[in-house]
């Protein structure tokens, strides 16, 4: 199992409408959640404020599980218009965005 992890720095004007997009049963969620490979979408939150130099934001980190690398690919293969115009909407939320990686769970 993977997953899919992003870091986003979103003004406090766009707060809501990200996290309509990006919360658990938003709008990304319903797109991956189309995939039999998908196994659930999450999006943590800081709970203040952060102060820059150019205005204060949220942070937030989203993360979605997938049961392969390849099962992810090939369902952002299937709808690429669909994704890109996700991410275009997605894009003109935040200041700032981050992709950690599609990182692999650790087995105990």
């Amino acid at each position: 199992m993977i997953s899919n992890v992003w870091e986003f720095y979103v003004p406090p004007e766009h707060v809501e409408r990200f996290e309509a997009l990006n919360g658990k049963n938003g709008e990304w969620a319903k797109f991956f959640g189309e995939s039999p490979g998908h196994r659930g979408t999450n999006l943590l939150k800081r709970n203040r404020l952060i102060e820059l130099k150019s205005g204060k934001i949220v942070k937030y980190v989203s993360y979605d599980r997938w049961d392969s690398k390849e099962a992810f690919g090939k369902h952002i293969l299937e709808d690429i218009p669909r994704y890109l115009e996700l991410d275009h909407e997605n894009r003109g939320l935040v200041k700032t965005a981050h992709h950690l990686g599609l990182l692999e769970f650790v087995e105990d």
